[in-house]
């Protein structure tokens, strides 16, 4: 057989297919030691060992290999090798590297290779053209199929990678590969101290093709990150197998020297593996309660941006974000529909208000301007909810066609895709949007509000199936308090009434005597003056912040002369567990829920306190300091005999009672007066 030219394809198919590591391999000695190689060991033959059993190297980190399970098929062996001219020294040893090897392609991969060769290259049609491959495909794809086709990338685009795309989707190469051998990585793999984790697999050599068989690569519930998706097809030659022959310095000995021998530039045998992880995270970027300017709206929003408290009426900041653009390469679009969609659901206790946008942070600075918003034409965008078969409104962002491409025929013809645009890989997208806590809301400490998301993705390049990514939900807390009515006895009374305001502004609630929630602007029925309930109780739900509660009508029999007004704050605030257990937040009714004693307790949510303080209040001073059995407690008098006679209240009465006094003595004055002329006349 001739020579084939295919030194520089093999090469050029591991930098672009393989991302191998280029370094020498040195040769092991067999029956001369390392030191007696001279010049006279280049250009020699090499004497192939077949079937030759030499290592396939995968490498990367631990995350990327644990438990991915690759099968290899060989698309041909070599027949022919031949020394570089030089003797090289690595690492201070004297070794031989290969100049040139012949590949012929193994009978059972003849049709496939001829069929998928023949869709992806217009100028190879079987074995007419060119003569130099005649039934030999294999020889071909590594003559030919070294294009990157571009510069920046080369890993994503390209002939050769088109032609390994166009190879794993082949039906009779799918039933080769389903037949083929397999390895499973241990789950237990190590990493080296530059956190790179290896795994060897013994093969005879050749030139083979890898792929990632891996089921359900990539799932994740209650995490940021997915696990690693099945990595794209990969092309790999082993290291060749042999022995050299070559004279002695003399001339008058033979000498053999075996072991293996790689490229020049080092790589063959070596592969790192081509696979990424979805990413996916939701936070809550601010509360707007109408009043608060940017940084206010922070405060209620715990340090991870997972938890938030807000009041029924506010106006809830969503940011669905640090969503990779993946890599399609190997993902033939054409006959499976990549699939790359966020799905947010809100909780029924939340408005979306319809105005969800969406960037490609292609500056990479975390800043999303008006420049790297997308086009409403770039995604698909579905609402659907709250109705009859499910009370949540859903948000679904359908990003497929942005990143999987836009197929025409059999052309990708739009999208980061195939490496039509290499340059938005890795880049990060984001959703932004707002929600209004209305009056469904759940008060705490009945639960919160919370909103989950997913990414659902392909994550196998030979086949339709998925993976779903599901972070942590977020969650948005709502308060609230009780006010008890009592009389100077401690009796409790009813048929109080009160107005609430926030910010000068008059709360509308629902509800009836007794319990109300505040209420959105939509609601209906709504009254902006409640009313203590028969038991002496007022219930408000739905609350955050600092409120001005004034009586507006004291219960039959009481003075209206001196009517209560005083503020209250109410903070429900979100608190995180401690580390016994990562990334989790502690659910317990324990009375100090920072140190939990029971691991077993801990959940994926927030827990949360709700803290009730009497802020300000008039000088009648009919308003307890601290809460009394839970509750603000408020007094009604009958007279200004019962008002405190101390403090500011104190020196209330007394200035009232020397004014009645004075108009007293005035009246007497008047009257005496006026008795006396009576009495002269």
């Amino acid at each position: 057989m001739k020579m084939r030219k295919l030194f520089a394809g093999i090469a050029a198919a591991a930098t672009l297919l393989s991302g191998l590591a280029l370094g020498a391999g040195a040769a092991n000695a067999a029956d001369v030691d390392p030191s007696e190689l001279t010049t006279a060991a280049g250009n020699q033959k090499v004497e192939l060992a077949n079937p030759g059993s030499t290592d396939i190297t995968i490498k990367g980190s631990k995350a990327k290999l644990a438990g991915h399970t690759f099968k290899y098929v060989r698309l041909g062996t070599y027949t022919y090798a031949k020394t570089a001219p030089a003797v090289v020294e690595v690492d201070g040893v004297k070794t031989l590297q290969i100049a040139g090897v012949s590949v012929e392609t193994d009978a059972a991969a003849k049709d496939y290779l001829n069929a998928v060769l023949g869709e992806v290259d217009k100028n190879y049609t079987g074995t007419g053209a060119p003569k130099y491959f005649d039934g030999n495909p294999a020889g071909y794809i590594a003559e030919n199929m070294n294009d990157s086709g571009a510069t920046t990338k080369p890993q994503w685009s390209g002939t050769l990678r088109n032609f390994v795309t166009a190879l794993s989707n082949n039906q009779q190469f799918k039933d080769v590969t389903a037949n083929g051998t397999s390895f499973t990585v241990p789950k237990t793999i190590t990493e080296d101290a530059a956190g790179v984790a290896t795994f060897t697999e013994k093969v005879p050599q050749g030139l083979y093709v890898l792929v990632d068989v891996t089921a359900n690569a990539g799932d994740s519930v209650n995490g940021t990150e997915g696990n690693y998706r099945a990595s794209i097809p990969m092309v790999v030659g082993t290291k060749i197998v042999g022995t050299v022959s070559f004279p002695n310095a003399d001339n008058t000995q033979t000498l053999t020297y075996s072991g293996e021998f790689d490229l020049a530039k080092g790589g063959l045998g070596v592969v790192d593996v081509k696979n990424d992880r979805p990413t996916i995270d939701k936070t809550i970027t601010g509360v707007n309660d109408h009043t608060t300017d940017a940084e206010d709206q922070k405060a209620n929003v715990t340090a991870d941006g997972k938890a938030a408290s807000a009041a029924v009426g506010d106006v809830i900041n969503y940011q669905i974000g640090n969503v990779e653009i993946p890599s399609t390469v190997g993902y033939d679009t054409a006959k499976f529909p990549y699939l790359f969609k966020i799905t947010d659901t809100l909780h029924k206790g939340q408005t979306y208000n319809n105005d969800a946008q969406v960037y490609v942070d292609k500056n990479a600075d975390g800043e999303l301007t008006d420049g790297e918003k997308l086009d409403a034409a770039d995604y698909g965008l579905t609402i659907s909810g709250p109705d009859s078969d499910d009370e949540n409104t859903t948000i679904a962002v359908d990003l497929s066609q942005y990143v999987g491409g836009k197929v025409n025929g059999n052309a990708i013809v739009e999208g980061s895709a195939a490496g039509l645009n290499p340059d938005l890989i890795g880049k990060k997208i984001y959703v932004t949007y707002t929600a209004t806590l209305n009056d469904d809301a759940i008060v705490y400490p009945d639960g919160s509000n919370d909103n989950g998301v997913r990414l659902d993705y392909s994550n196998n390049p030979g086949s339709e199936s998925h993976g779903t990514v599901t972070p942590p939900d977020t969650q948005v807390f709502t308060g609230k308090f009780s006010l008890k009515k009592v009389n100077k006895q401690g009796k409790t009374l009813a048929g109080a009434k009160f107005t609430v305001t926030k910010n000068g502004k008059t709360l509308a609630f629902t509800g009836v005597a007794g319990s109300y929630k505040a209420a959105t602007a939509d609601a209906n029925p709504t009254v902006t003056e409640v009313e203590v309930g028969e038991d002496g109780l007022l219930h408000l739900a739905g609350l955050e912040g600092t409120y001005t509660i004034k009586e507006t009508q004291a219960p039959e029999g009481y003075s209206s002369l001196f009517l209560p007004e005083f503020q209250v704050t109410v903070r429900t605030t979100p608190i995180k567990s401690n580390t016994l257990i990562d990334n989790k937040w502690y659910m317990s009714s324990e009375a100090d829920p920072t140190a939990p004693t029971d691991p077993s307790k801990f959940v994926n949510k927030a827990n949360a306190k709700t803290t009730v303080t009497v802020d300000k209040q008039d000088i009648w001073k009919l308003v307890a300091d601290g809460l009394v059995e839970g509750n603000v407690q408020v007094t009604n008098v009958t007279s200004v005999s019962e008002l405190p006679k101390t403090g500011a209240a104190g020196i209330a009465l007394f200035t009232i009672i020397g004014v009645l006094l004075a108009a007293v003595a005035a009246i007497v004055y008047m009257r005496s007066r006026a008795t006396k002329r009576a009495l002269r006349a």
